[in-house]
């Protein structure tokens, strides 16, 4: 079995459509062996009058595997 880590440079050196191909592949990789994301789930239900209204929310208490992908990443 051949594996090629690639170094820093040789990294560097690729066009930036590829280091980022690169990196979404690596860290999904890593997503697939990474802890499951936990969350806490509330759901508060108000009525007023004959209306409902409900509104739910999640407050992560594991980050998991979503630690590996920044939201604040998406459009770079």
């Amino acid at each position: 079995m051949t594996k090629i880590v690639p170094t820093k440079e040789k990294l560097a050196s690729l066009p930036k459509i590829q280091q980022q191909v690169y990196d979404l592949v690596l860290r999904t990789t890593l997503a697939m062996f990474a802890d499951p994301y936990k969350y806490e789930k509330t759901a508060i239900i108000a009525q007023v009058g004959d209306a409902n209204f409900r509104a739910t929310g999640k407050v992560p208490t594991k980050p998991g595997w979503q630690a590996l992908f920044d939201e604040n990443k998406a459009d770079q």
